[in-house]
């Protein structure tokens, strides 16, 4: 059976991780083993979902040395992947040069870069050298990735969607409804604004809190946030901000969790004030839920412009949030279910594990007959 190796950082419940896991069945029955390599320097929590849908897992922590490329360059001659996949920006040269030696190599870059001066000069020498020289496919999970690798280094790529998990993320019946916003503790005239995304300035989480604070004029509002509520860089925390501001009593911070559908099952509104994404998975995951969605106008984000009615892009400030969340929460109930059933459709009809699924499985294939081994 061919063997992808997809080389990650730490192994969390971000998107590349969590496609990938939804996706290892259609790998399967298209005859593809998936193996999966950790860099990070910790394995990561993730891992043993990843072990439990068939993956097999490598932990190869990054150093700075002659040994980590070494013990890398040994794990491909021990493994003999037939396509090496490579997820991260770090080293992906590096793992390039070991790998297409004797294994076909894909990279996707997941993110909006705004490398500048001799950094960017660096990086578009990189991709120059993995495309022009090691033969490497690189694949943009979004037009935006896609059109900022082209303009700002240079760099064709191929356009291949992320992807959500549809068997985990679907519109709620009104006893699911009903039974996460009872576990949670929501009113049934409550309006429930939810955000995915662990604290971090790109994430613009604070702008959020400040856009409900000026609505405390509207006692339905209630903001429920999934993911790390502080950032571990500068010690920020977003509960002691919403303290601050007012705001703990219609406040809830979960933290990290793997039960990130029932959590939007309970809510009303999707938020994403996000500075710059890559994709957007978490909102994917929202539009798959069938909320409406408030998003901001940026690279990763602007996108989903026209994808369906209900998601509006509005300009990531505390004006332009507010604006928005206002707009959402005196639409009724019924109304905001009716657009929400129309995203969760769009959703599943383009980003659908089988539909990303089968994008990979075809580039797989098409690389291998161009390039036998």
């Amino acid at each position: 059976m061919p063997r992808v190796l997809h080389v990650l950082n730490t192994l969390q419940r971000s998107g590349a991780e969590v496609m990938l896991a939804a996706a290892v069945p259609y790998f399967r029955a298209a005859g593809y083993d998936t193996h999966i390599l950790s860099t990070g320097r910790e394995l990561g929590a993730f891992a043993p979902t990843l072990e439990r849908v068939g993956c097999v897992v490598h932990h190869i922590p990054f150093a700075k040395n002659p040994a980590f490329f070494q013990a890398f360059h040994a794990l491909t001659i021990q493994e003999r992947p037939d396509i090496v996949h490579v997820h991260c920006e770090r080293a992906a040269v590096f793992y390039t040069a070991l790998a297409a030696t004797r294994a076909r190599v894909v990279r996707t870059v997941h993110g909006w870069f705004d490398f500048t001066g001799s950094l960017r000069a660096r990086k578009i020498l990189e991709r120059w050298v993995c495309r022009q020289l090691l033969g490497a496919r690189h694949i943009a999970p979004s037009p935006s990735v896609a059109e900022n690798e082209r303009r700002r280094f240079l760099n064709d790529t191929l356009l291949c969607p992320n992807w959500y998990d549809d068997t985990r993320f679907f519109p709620p019946d009104q006893a699911q409804r009903d039974a996460a916003r009872q576990a949670l503790g929501y009113a049934d005239d409550d309006v429930v604004v939810v955000s995915v995304g662990s604290h971090a300035p790109v994430k613009n989480l604070t702008e959020a809190l400040h856009a409900l604070a000026s609505l405390r004029g509207d006692r339905r509002l209630r903001f429920l946030h999934l993911g790390r509520p502080t950032d571990p860089n500068t010690g920020d925390s977003l509960p002691l901000r919403a303290e601050a501001l007012g705001l703990s009593a219609i406040t809830r911070f979960v933290g990290e969790t793997d039960d990130v559908p029932f959590h939007l099952h309970a809510a009303d509104i999707h938020l994403m004030p996000s500075l710059r994404e890559g994709m957007g998975v978490a909102a994917v995951e929202a539009m798959a839920t069938g909320l409406p969605q408030i998003l901001s106008d940026v690279p990763g984000l602007a996108d989903f412009k026209g994808f369906a009615p209900g998601i509006h892009h509005v300009e990531p400030t505390a004006d332009g949030l507010s604006s928005a969340i206002a707009a959402a929460a005196a639409m009724t109930r019924t109304d905001r279910r009716h657009v929400g059933l129309g995203i969760a459709k769009a959703a599943q009809r383009m980003f659908s594990t089988s539909v990303g699924a089968a994008r990979y499985i075809a580039l797989y294939k098409a690389i291998s007959s161009a390039n036998p081994q």
